[in-house]
């Protein structure tokens, strides 16, 4: 029962054209890879890298902030990112040929950048 669940869960995340998150981490040795042209909609919360996480070709929007930690990997792609909050990268961050864009959608102060990032397309 509990594989079926698990196997019905993966369609859904491969189907849905958005998604809206609580906020996501992942831990380090864990994975996540947004489905082509897929939309990850965060609900202006934080989105934390301690493992791997695979824009490809898909999109973050409303991420109230980006964090990278020490071995972690964010991999932008072609992909798009909207971020309303801080920037830290203690980590990787690969911009490929994707665009970060900030803006004020979900905080009103200052955005802080921290560690060394090159972004394709700011």
């Amino acid at each position: 029962m509990l594989r079926l669940f698990a196997r019905c869960a993966c369609v859904v995340l491969l189907v849905a054209p958005a998604l809206a998150f609580a906020q996501i981490t992942v831990p380090a040795g864990g994975s996540f890879t947004v489905p082509p042209g897929g939309t990850v909609d965060m609900a202006c919360t934080d989105l934390n890298v301690l493992g791997s996480f695979a824009l490809g070709s898909g999109q973050v929007v409303d991420a109230s902030g980006v964090g990278i930690a020490a071995g972690g990997n964010l991999n932008g792609g072609s992909g798009t990112m909207l971020v309303s909050g801080d920037w830290s990268n203690a980590g990787t961050f690969v911009a490929d040929s994707g665009s970060v864009t900030f803006n004020d959608a979900c905080t009103s102060g200052p955005i802080i950048l921290s560690g060394t990032s090159v972004f394709n397309n700011l």
